[in-house]
């Protein structure tokens, strides 16, 4: 295990994203708010940062990213929307759901989806740092 996989070295932050063009997820917006896991809050931002890029969004700035007040990723309805959440901790979270048993599986392949859109958006990110 290493060091981003120990729950002792994370934390989950609520982090508020302004985005670079306007968007429609429910309505249109061009502000998100996001949990996101970090060993600070830099590293919170970034993963919030990633995953909008891996799904073909831009971030203009940061307008905060504060701890959120559940740190327990086994206590959010939704675990596989923390961004950046260690697989690990990501799937106890997720397993230990007793009413989700039906959906389990289908969580545990959204989750997958979801890292990858997040390993894509890191990806971005170094190339875009290169140019």
């Amino acid at each position: 295990m290493s060091k981003h996989d120990s729950p002792a070295s994370g934390t989950i932050y609520f982090v508020h994203a302004v985005l670079a063009e306007t968007i429609h997820c429910g309505g249109f917006t061009d502000h998100l708010h996001l949990f996101c896991w970090g060993e600070d809050r830099q590293q919170a931002e970034a993963n919030a940062r990633a995953y909008l890029l891996g799904n073909g969004v831009v971030v203009k700035k940061f307008a905060g990213a504060t701890p959120a007040l559940q740190q327990n990723p086994a206590k959010y309805v939704y675990p596989e929307q923390i961004y950046g959440l260690p697989d690990a901790i990501a799937q106890v979270a997720i397993r230990s759901q007793s009413w989700l048993s039906a959906f389990g599986e289908s969580t545990l392949k959204t989750l997958k989806k979801k890292q990858a859109q997040l390993r894509e958006g890191h990806q971005r990110l170094v190339q875009l740092a290169m140019v």
